[in-house]
């Protein structure tokens, strides 16, 4: 089957006749298909182009080639849906998505004020047991590695900017606009919707930012540590030009650079985050609190 639209639009179906049709669907049945669109719509997102080539096999369908191009996105895909054993619809996915304009993206996806500028990219190995069309992130399996470049994480309610809004509660000037970085990079294990990190680090002019734990995509959900060192003793030799000269200023400087990773640790600081996307708990660890307290440290109020 070959089909060449100017405009092409999937919409969401009766639920009811969307559950019968994908039973009912076989894709040991299906075509080879080569359709393309000027402009494709998925459930309201506009996607761009479309170039779909897919081929026949024994167990069903397979993925050659997925194209969808617009002016700041192009994601590439390979896959298959196919029958298993058990006669069950399974779909896999090899996606790479590619951004020039992180802000206008998520804005084109419907996430809007979560990203300001920035290139980003990211790659995704998944599967679901169902068909294309139906699927759910509940059902989600695979993993995600992304790469984001030199953009701001807006301060935004609700979801991850929220986490940022909080953190600007106890760090003023740091994360008062949202959060610049200069890179944000990460590995996420996702099973049964839920997105598992060891090792998201965001680095940007005014903090390090660590994050481990669970994103819940389905539940909407956190269970969350992040670690925030404040680039804060940066400003040191300024601090020390201004009020005592060059002399003092080299001397803070070099005592600095020294012992670095000592006021890093002073300045650290270690926060849960749990609860729902637009209502989570953002707390300073016990253990922390503990220690500054002990140390005659006034606790960041939350």
């Amino acid at each position: 089957v070959s089909a060449d639209f100017d405009y092409l639009e999937w919409t969401q179906g009766n639920d009811k006749n969307q559950a019968v049709e994908e039973h009912m669907m076989d894709p040991r049945q299906l075509p080879p298909l080569r359709i393309t669109s000027k402009r494709f719509l998925y459930h309201g997102v506009d996607f761009g182009s479309l170039n779909l080539v897919t081929s026949q096999q024994p167990t069903g369908l397979r993925v050659d080639n997925l194209q969808m191009a617009s002016d700041v996105t192009k994601i590439t895909a390979l896959g298959d849906w196919v029958v298993d054993k058990q006669m069950r619809p399974v779909t896999t996915l090899d996606l790479s998505i590619n951004s020039n304009n992180l802000g206008k993206t998520f804005r084109d996806f419907g996430f809007a004020d979560t990203f300001a500028e920035g290139t980003g990219q990211a790659n995704l190995t998944a599967h679901w047991s169902a068909s294309p069309a139906a699927f759910t992130l509940a059902q989600l399996q695979g993993n995600l590695h992304m790469n984001l470049k030199k953009g701001r994480l807006l301060d935004v309610d609700p979801g991850a900017g929220r986490v940022f809004g909080l953190m600007a509660m106890n760090f003023k000037g740091l994360f008062s606009k949202g959060f610049s970085f200069d890179d944000i990079a990460g590995d996420f294990v996702i099973t049964d919707g839920n997105a598992h990190t060891s090792n998201l680090i965001m680095n940007g002019p005014s903090a390090h930012v660590a994050v481990q734990g669970r994103v819940g995509l389905a539940a909407k959900d956190y269970d969350q540590r992040i670690t925030v060192t404040p680039r804060s003793s940066t400003a040191l030799p300024l601090a020390g030009v201004l009020t005592g000269g060059p002399g003092l200023g080299a001397a803070v400087f070099l005592f600095q650079k020294l012992f670095q990773s000592e006021l890093d640790r002073i300045t650290r600081y270690q926060y849960t985050v749990k609860g729902a996307w637009d209502n989570p708990e953002f707390d300073l660890s016990s253990k922390e609190k503990e220690a500054l307290k002990a140390d005659g440290v006034a606790v960041p109020r939350q």
